[in-house]
C-alpha cells in the first residue's frame, strides 16, 4: 500500500544523495512538492498518482542541480537554511567586533605590566576576545559549541554595557555606543536561541 510520507522521505533522501546544494532550500522545494500533492488530492486523483505527477513537475536532482548551479550566489554560500544563514551573518559580524577588540586591547595593554590588577584585566579581556574570534569562527561553521561560546559572550557584553549605562560621568557618545552593543548582543541571544528551521517530522534526516 502507497505512503505518501514515506515516498517523500525517499524522494529527500534520493535529492541528497545527488548532491543538491542550492540556494533554495530542500525544505522549501517539499513544501512545494506537498502544496501540489494536497491540491492534487482534492481534486480526487489518488494519494500515488499524485506525488508521481508533482516529483515530474519539480524535476529530477540532477536537473535541479545543473540548474541552481547557474543562479549559484551570496545566498548560496551563506547556507541553505535559514538557521544556517544566520549562523553565519551574526558569526562574520561577532568575528570582526571581536577581532578588533583583541586587536585593540592588545596594543593599549602591554603584556607586561607594574599595575597588576591592568594585566590581570587586560589578560581577562584578551581571553575572553579570544575565545569568541574562536566561537564566532565555529559559529560561522556551524558548530553548536560556537553558539554557545557567542550567546555567552553576547550575555557578558549585554550585562557590561548595562552597567556603563548606569554609570555616572560617561559620555553621551559613549552611552550611546554601549545602547547599540547591548542590543546587539540582546537581538544576538535571541537569535541563537530561536528554533531551527521546521521541517515536517516525518522527514529524513
Amino acid at each position: 500500500m502507497f505512503n505518501l510520507e514515506q515516498a517523500i522521505s525517499e524522494w529527500r533522501r534520493q535529492m541528497l544523495a545527488a548532491g543538491l546544494k542550492t540556494p533554495v532550500p530542500l525544505e522549501e522545494l517539499e513544501s512545494h512538492l506537498r502544496q501540489d500533492v494536497e491540491q492534487q488530492m482534492q481534486l480526487g486523483i489518488n494519494a500515488q498518482r499524485a506525488f508521481e505527477i508533482a516529483v515530474a513537475r519539480i524535476g529530477q536532482a540532477d536537473a535541479l542541480k545543473t540548474e541552481f548551479a547557474k543562479s549559484g550566489g551570496f545566498l548560496d554560500f551563506l547556507g541553505v537554511s535559514k538557521s544556517a544563514r544566520i549562523n553565519r551573518v551574526l558569526g562574520v559580524l561577532w568575528l570582526a567586533g571581536c577581532s578588533l577588540s583583541f586587536n585593540t586591547i592588545c596594543h593599549q595593554y602591554p603584556m607586561v605590566s607594574r599595575a597588576m590588577p591592568v594585566l590581570v584585566m587586560s589578560m581577562s579581556a584578551i581571553f575572553i576576545y579570544a575565545t569568541g574570534v574562536v566561537g564566532s569562527v565555529f559559529l560561522f561553521r556551524g558548530a553548536k559549541w560556537g553558539r554557545s561560546i557567542v550567546r555567552t559572550l553576547a550575555l557578558l557584553m549585554a550585562i557590561a554595557c548595562f552597567a556603563q549605562l548606569l554609570s555616572f560621568g560617561m559620555t553621551a557618545k559613549w552611552r550611546a555606543w554601549c545602547g547599540v552593543v547591548a542590543a546587539f548582543s540582546l537581538v544576538t541571544i535571541w537569535l541563537l536561541h530561536a528554533p531551527e528551521d521546521k521541517k515536517p517530522s516525518t522527514a529524513a534526516q
